[in-house]
C-alpha cells in the first residue's frame, strides 16, 4: 500500500511539471474564436463585447 501511494505520488508531481521549452504567457485570456461557440487563449487581453 505505501508504495503504491509513493508511486500515485511521484505520477502526480510529474504530470504538473511543465518542461524546459514552457511557450504560455504567464497569463492566458479566452477569446472568440470566430463563432459564438468556440474560444481560443490569447496573451493579449481581447477587445470588450
Amino acid at each position: 500500500m505505501n508504495r503504491r501511494l509513493l508511486g500515485l505520488a511521484a505520477l502526480a508531481w510529474l504530470t504538473g511539471c511543465p518542461g524546459d521549452d514552457a511557450t504560455n504567457g504567464a497569463v492566458l485570456f479566452l477569446a472568440p474564436d470566430g463563432s459564438e461557440l468556440r474560444v481560443r487563449l490569447i496573451e493579449e487581453l481581447p477587445p470588450p463585447y
